[in-house]
């Protein structure tokens, strides 16, 4: 077994602080949450270009719940899969 040794030295507070946050804030700016581009959540501009519709369009698909969307907060947000599977629907009963 392979003896390691230990030094302890003082730093001023400040110093420790600043070295904290430096550290989290890079080990922030590396870190990517796994999300599927399927589960990603995308905003009403977005899912409009998807959909190929207008923002009034997808307001009143969102009332007669032909999308489903999550309220964040003030925000609304759209799963990517789900409006794919909205739009198949949508074909499916215009053929």
């Amino acid at each position: 077994m392979e003896k390691q040794s230990i030094v302890l030295y003082s730093i001023p507070i400040d110093e420790l602080i600043t070295m904290i946050r430096e550290n989290v804030r890079l080990e922030l700016q590396n870190y990517k949450p796994a999300v599927s581009e399927e589960e990603e959540l995308i905003d009403s501009k977005e899912a409009c270009k998807i959909l190929g519709i207008s923002l009034v369009t997808l307001h009143f698909w969102r009332i007669d719940g032909k999308v489903k969307y999550y309220r964040i907060s003030t925000r609304i947000r759209f799963k990517r899969k789900e409006l794919m599977e909205a739009l198949e629907t949508c074909w499916r009963y215009k053929r």
